[in-house]
């Protein structure tokens, strides 16, 4: 039997018949996958506890940004054009909304998203049913109001409702409103700058955005004891502008009575000190409220005419021909010139405004009488050599005015004089100007000669105060002092009794200046297909007092349709626009006598056309069969300035 037993023991087979052994193989894999536990367990806390730690808490961490403030825009006083005011958005948690209690009947209850629409609506101006729509329901993040002031915040944060909070922000406004929006500029619902000085100067008035990082739960509140960085924000600069908001106010209101009188399609007026050249004023009308762009009216623009517009100066662009003409020993004030009924330059007949037979002038009467025939005549010996391009560049023309105004226009003069062009830019037709280089060239006159760069911006100002002001513009001295004070003595007579600008008076102050009345050059090709002319171009440039500059005021009106002169046009806004500035900065009036250059040779007189002229230069006789009409001429050039009408430029 024992045999027996010994042998159904040894016969026991498979992984049953030995549990020591199955015990012990099932702690070696359990030992082997602890021990990968193990191991991992050390990587993470030992090698690589750093590395994971940052992970989980990089995962934990809201970065939020800070915006900085952008600076201030002034003008020369410091008087706040643009700034920047501090406003929220206030945002919702819906979840911890619904957790809102209050009392009612003497004790807590809770009243959730309805109640605390209730409450909040009449302090955000909101409709308590729309509010409630975005209070009510799972979202953690959702918002509520945007531009809220900080009184409306601290009034909202004192019901402590759950779930609402807020992101600071900030929004650019405009005390100055309309009258000076073009020049100052605007930003876009996206705080990007748009247009003008905020564009201009936008790397000094924008500043370094801070940021602020913290750690937040699963649920996405911050941790009050967690890990938190903030970067504060640095503010932007300050930028002063050289701007009188003033006069710029005054000269606004005046530019839009008359182009609303004269119903003109727009109008530009511009504001030089003599001396320094700092625009003073820069008005356009029609303008807008950078305040509410969503309500900005039909047809207008962002655009700032006075820097970005140009057109044909007509004869405001005579004073650069026969200021050439002095300086090269061409005439002197009182050299006889006789202008004939028309005038013959290779295949075309030249006439001047208005019909009339043989006049005897002087040089000084060509200029107040604003003869196109009679500048040619004096300023024949100028196509020598191309010297008058010489002098345009020299003024300042062709080129924008380092002012660095976005969208500026350099304007643009012929490159070569050939066929008519030779003539026409003489009296101010087939080139192209903006209206501060056309106040530039009177203030070079006005100055002596010298050409001064204009300037926009004074200096800027850091956060702590400290002003910085801009370098110095560069000058040049383009006429000779002799020359610019003889051709200043010559546009009195412009204002004067025999001048195109009489009526253009103020009392005790003598007024050098400028009229001029151009065909204006449209480009409508994306309407017809076609360049050419429509309307006109009606100004007046000039400066006082005469005997010792201080003002240079430069008036466009653009297509005026009721009278088209711009002694009778633009004359009037700069009347009144010197007037007052002049009286604001008290400038004492002139005392010496006004010079008295002869308009006519003498013996002769417009009513009494007798009399022994003196030798003059003398122009060829016109032939009759040869004529070109008003707004009709040669082919165009390239835009904006076609090769003009021969007899084109008027008053």
């Amino acid at each position: 039997m024992s045999s027996g037993r010994s042998t159904r023991r040894r016969g026991r087979t498979g992984p049953h018949a030995h549990p020591v052994r199955r015990v012990r193989a099932m702690f070696i894999a359990s030992m082997f996958v602890l021990s990968i536990f193990a191991a991992q367990l050390v990587r993470i806390q030992g090698f690589d506890a750093d590395k994971v730690a940052a992970t989980a808490l990089a995962q934990r961490l809201y970065d939020k940004p800070i915006p900085a403030l952008r600076g201030q825009i002034t003008d020369a006083s410091g008087t706040v054009l643009a700034q920047s005011v501090e406003r929220y958005t206030i945002v919702a948690d819906q979840l911890s909304v619904q957790k809102y209690t209050k009392k009612a009947n003497g004790k807590n209850t809770q009243v959730g998203a309805r109640g605390a629409a209730d409450d909040l609506a009449p302090l955000l101006g909101l409709n308590a049913d729309d509010l409630f729509l975005k209070l009510n329901g799972s979202k953690r993040y959702w918002k509520v109001a945007v531009d809220v002031t900080p009184v409306v915040w601290r009034s909202v944060s004192k019901l402590a409702v759950p779930g609402i909070s807020v992101e600071r922000t900030t929004k650019r406004v405009y005390p100055s409103g309309p009258f000076d929006a073009s020049l100052v500029g605007v930003m876009n619902n996206a705080d990007v700058p748009v247009a003008g000085v905020e564009l201009m100067a936008d790397e000094a008035l924008r500043g370094t955005p801070g940021s602020e990082r913290y750690e937040t739960s699963a649920t996405g509140r911050q941790i009050p004891t967690g890990n938190s960085d903030y970067v504060a924000p640095v503010p932007g600069r300050d930028v002063r502008l050289t701007i009188d908001s003033d006069l710029q106010l005054y000269a606004q209101n005046e530019l839009a009575k008359a182009v609303t009188e004269r119903n003109a399609l727009s109008g530009t007026a511009v504001v030089m000190d003599v001396k320094t050249a700092q625009l003073l004023a820069v008005a356009n009308y029609p303008t807008f409220d950078p305040n509410n762009l969503a309500n900005a009216p039909t047809g207008s623009t962002l655009a700032n005419k006075a820097f970005q517009e140009a057109f044909e100066p007509g004869s405001t662009a005579k004073v650069l021909s026969l200021s050439a003409a002095l300086q090269e020993g061409l005439i002197t004030p009182s050299t006889p010139i006789t202008v004939p009924s028309e005038l013959k330059k290779l295949d075309k007949t030249f006439k001047d405004s208005e019909e009339h037979g043989v006049e005897e002038l002087t040089a000084t009467g060509v200029l107040a009488k604003s003869s196109n025939m009679g500048t040619i005549i004096a300023s024949d010996g100028l196509r020598q050599n191309a010297k008058i391009l010489r002098y345009f560049t020299d003024f300042g023309l062709g080129r924008t005015s380092g002012i660095g105004f976005p969208a500026e226009s350099a304007g643009q003069i012929p490159k070569t004089l050939h066929d008519t062009n030779q003539y026409t830019i003489m009296f101010g037709q087939g080139l192209s100007v903006n209206a501060v280089q056309a106040a530039s060239v009177y203030q070079t006159i006005a100055n002596g000669g010298v050409r001064v760069a204009p300037s926009l911006v004074a200096g800027e100002a850091a956060a702590d105060g400290t002003y910085t002001p801009v370098k110095a513009p560069a000058q040049q001295q383009v006429l000779r002092g002799d020359v610019a004070h003889e051709m200043s003595e010559m546009l009195e007579s412009v204002t004067g009794d025999d001048g195109t600008a009489s009526k253009v008076r103020v009392p005790g102050y003598r007024i050098a200046g400028k009229t001029g009345t151009a065909d204006r050059y449209v480009d409508k090709r994306a309407v017809d297909g076609k360049p050419g002319y429509e309307g006109y171009t009606a100004s007046f440039i000039g400066y006082a007092p005469a005997g010792n500059p201080r003002f240079v005021i430069a008036v466009m009106l653009q297509r005026p349709l009721n009278g088209h002169y711009g002694g009778l046009t633009a004359g009037p806004v700069f009347t009144s626009v010197m007037r007052y500035a002049l009286g604001k900065y008290g400038v004492p009036p002139d005392t010496a006598p006004a010079p008295n250059f002869p308009v006519w040779q003498p013996g002769y007189s417009a009513d009494h056309p007798n009399g022994a002229p003196l030798p003059a230069l003398m122009g060829p006789s016109a032939a009759r069969n040869t004529t070109t009409s008003a707004g009709t001429g040669a082919a165009a050039t390239k835009s904006p300035s076609p090769t003009p009408s021969t007899d084109a430029t008027r008053r």
